[in-house]
């Protein structure tokens, strides 16, 4: 089945040519917005299980004679199966390999690690921004009967949140967050109709929800521990009563289960046969919410399986969000992640694998501060480091080789295969 799979898009998985041209971006945009030396900036990317192999690049990033890292999984939201299951190969390269990666090494590499960024705005927009987008491709008449947004996550065990993995509350507040900013730009819509694109007020105001225009997030998803259908359905104000559309709905799933063990819950094909066939949804957005690029899952699971049996549930206009592969401000946020991770205490590996989900969630919280070039393009950063491979007192300026080191954990059907993916972004 798998095989079939790849074939139906074309014979293999386009994950490998999207992140090379997100590396490449972000670190043109590294280069352009601030300034930093073109022939000491570099971003890499290597895999888990596939060419580029991990060890590989971090040998090519020894060759550059790198000496500053900044580790990005490319999963915006943190869960042990993918990011943390990344982070802890590095963890252990840089144990077993500690006269190159440890603090005694001859050239020392530090590294910090950002382990989760799903609540940078920058996302949060972006995000919003592609789902707009899809709404306004539907008609007025469409608008009217009513248009349903379906979150659909990658799934992983239950047994893992059980376990304290903070995946679950990361998804949760993720889209929580942007659903509340969809809302958000159909009201800054309505305020100004000479916007582009244009949407009259009525009907922008009914999309959004205004009987509720500042929803707190509490009233939109509860952090419940165990998934509820009816906790996960969300609305963004009342229905406004005689206006131009109703107000969209939001719902969230789980995707690509594997196996006879419970995985997070609702599964999204169970959800689709329900809006079809109970709710009578007949207009419907889908939006991959754990993926930065297209591949087997987004263009085979969700563009091809579950659209017919969407279809086949009486859905009769289906849309899908792209991923993010290289929208501009997408890139434009990953280069602003990384410089502001360097004004942030540093965050080992070691520490981002150690299981406090609590303190995975704070240290992924954006500072919101970016850094600045020096003369000789260097970096100035401003806290010491709390790891054994942090950034350390005595490098107040990163004056030789920067690198940004970004990983992406890949899905469970790719890994499986032989396919998943482990990017790593760097920056010399």
């Amino acid at each position: 089945k798998s095989s079939e799979a790849y074939r139906s898009i074309g014979g293999g998985s386009p994950i490998v040519h999207y992140t090379q041209q997100q590396a490449d971006l972000i670190q043109r945009k590294l280069v352009d917005k601030y300034g930093l030396d073109p022939e000491a900036t570099r971003c890499y990317f290597a895999m888990r299980y596939w060419n580029p192999y991990t060890e590989e690049v971090l040998a090519q990033i020894r060759k550059d004679r790198v000496n500053t890292l900044v580790i990005v999984p490319l999963y915006p939201q943190y869960s042990i199966s993918t990011s943390g299951s990344s982070l802890k190969l590095l963890e252990e390269i840089f144990f077993r390999e500690s006269d190159i990666w440890g603090p005694a090494a001859e050239h020392k590499v530090s590294h910090t690690v950002v382990p989760a960024w799903y609540h940078r705005p920058g996302y949060v927009k972006v995000m919003a921004r592609l789902i707009l987008a899809e709404l306004l491709q539907f008609s007025r008449a469409e608008m009217q009967e009513g248009v349903h947004v379906l979150f659909s996550a990658h799934g992983v065990p239950q047994s893992y949140i059980q376990a304290g993995d903070p995946y679950q509350r990361q998804i949760e507040e993720c889209v929580r967050l942007i659903s509340r900013q969809v809302s958000q730009l159909l009201r800054d819509m309505a305020k100004d109709p000479s916007s582009e694109p244009q949407l009259p007020p009525d009907v922008a105001l009914g999309l959004a929800g205004a009987g509720n225009p500042n929803p707190s997030p509490s009233s939109l998803l509860p952090l419940a521990t165990e998934v509820d259908v009816d906790a996960l359905e969300m609305r963004l104000g009342e229905e406004l009563e005689g206006s131009g559309a109703r107000e969209v709905r939001y719902h969230l799933s789980f995707q690509s289960r594997v196996g006879p063990v419970k995985w997070l819950q609702p599964y999204t094909e169970e959800t689709l046969v329900e809006l079809g066939r109970e709710q009578h949804v007949r207009n419907l957005v889908v939006v991959p919410v754990s993926f930065v690029s297209e591949h087997i899952e987004t263009l085979e699971e969700i563009d091809m399986e579950y659209r017919e049996l969407a279809e086949e549930s009486g859905v009769r206009h289906w849309r899908r969000v792209p991923a993010l592969n290289t929208d501009e401000l997408f890139i434009e946020d990953m280069a602003d992640l990384v410089v502001e991770a360097l004004e942030n205490p540093a965050l080992s590996v070691s520490e981002a694998t150690s299981g406090h989900s609590d303190f995975i969630d704070s240290q992924g919280q954006s500072s919101g501060g970016l850094m600045a070039g020096d003369a000789a393009g260097g970096l100035s950063r401003s806290a010491a480091s709390s790891g054994p491979f942090g950034l350390t007192d005595s490098a107040e300026k990163l004056n030789g080789r920067f690198a940004m080191l970004g990983l992406l954990g890949t899905t469970l059907l790719e890994v499986l295969n032989g396919h998943p993916v482990l990017p790593m972004l760097g920056i010399r």
